[in-house]
């Protein structure tokens, strides 16, 4: 039998993540906004379902809970409607509406990544999503988009600039 112990809190944190994915069929990360940077949390466990992961942008320390929140609850919607009504149905019917959230009062609009936007967010993004991809499957990705911050393509031109 062997054992393997982490070297690290982060390899630590990484460990509990895919055991619970692996467990509860998705898991979390969550990284804090940064002075002008947004921050933003994304599952890991959705492709082992065969559905995206979802990621979200947010500004405030304080959304960071509620946007967790909401995410937990569109996963179990996700992989119930998955298995009542199909994949494509599902994913079909979640990518063409807006989502009304209370507490605060958000609207959101899911945004299926692919092409060039995709790659960025797999290398760049959603990075343990990508590591985990052995155990868990390849992702895929939808941005849950909202008003208040900038999608994953404003981040990233903004982030081009800034190099230039």
């Amino acid at each position: 039998m062997t054992i393997s112990i982490p070297s690290s809190p982060i390899e630590f944190l990484e460990a509990q993540r895919l055991a619970q994915a692996k467990e509860n069929g998705f898991a979390f990360f969550l990284i804090r906004p940064e002075g002008d940077v947004p921050g933003f949390a994304y599952s890991i466990g959705m492709a082992q379902h065969d559905l995206p992961e979802l990621l979200c942008y947010f500004n405030t320390e304080e959304m960071g809970a509620p946007t967790l929140g909401l995410m937990h609850n569109l996963c179990t919607t996700l992989i119930e409607g998955t298995s009542r009504f199909g994949r494509i149905p599902t994913l079909k019917a979640f990518c063409n509406r807006t989502i009304q959230a209370k507490d605060p009062e958000v609207t959101y609009t899911p945004k299926f990544h692919t092409g060039d936007t995709y790659m960025y967010l797999l290398k760049t993004v959603l990075t343990r999503a990508v590591m985990f991809r052995k155990e868990l499957g390849l992702p895929q990705v939808i941005e849950l988009q909202h008003a208040d911050v900038p999608t994953v393509d404003g981040v990233r031109a903004e982030l081009m600039l800034q190099n230039s």
